[in-house]
């Protein structure tokens, strides 16, 4: 096995445990920029929910139960 070959497996199994934490990771950036915008008073809050979304759209869906 390659280098390439071990960073590609190594890749997908990240990708495979992120889409199988979604939720959890969705939850705790929601726990996160409210904190975040309570401690900036609201003035961010239009910034803060738009790196939420950002972040949010780039985690991948969970994995199918296919075999």
């Amino acid at each position: 096995m390659t280098a390439v070959d071990t960073l590609k497996q190594l890749l997908e199994q990240g990708i495979t445990i992120v889409g199988e934490n979604k939720d959890k990771i969705e939850d705790v950036l929601d726990k996160a920029s409210a904190f975040v915008d309570e401690k900036t008073g609201g003035k961010y809050s239009e910034t803060i929910a738009k790196g939420k979304d950002t972040v949010k759209a780039f985690i991948p869906a969970p994995p199918s139960n296919q075999a």
